[in-house]
């Protein structure tokens, strides 16, 4: 199930990184900035825990092709 950081969003606290006990998401530096990236979406148990503890609502669920949302 892949996730989908949205960079207009995401104001890079970090939560993410720390909530993720699967490992996807990752702070790395990019010119100078520390970012939030996923960068091993492969080991995602679809827990959904990233997207509900989002405080910017920066992440997005998307299943075959599709957007989803958690209200």
């Amino acid at each position: 199930m892949p996730t989908k950081i949205i960079d207009g969003k995401c104001n890079n606290c970090g939560i993410c990184v720390y909530q993720c006990g699967a490992f996807v998401y990752r702070a790395v530096t990019h010119e100078q900035k520390i970012q939030v990236r996923a960068v091993n979406a492969r080991a995602c148990v679809e827990c959904l825990v990233c997207i509900e503890r989002c405080p910017q609502q920066a992440i997005e669920l998307y299943l075959t092709g599709k957007k989803y949302f958690l209200n």
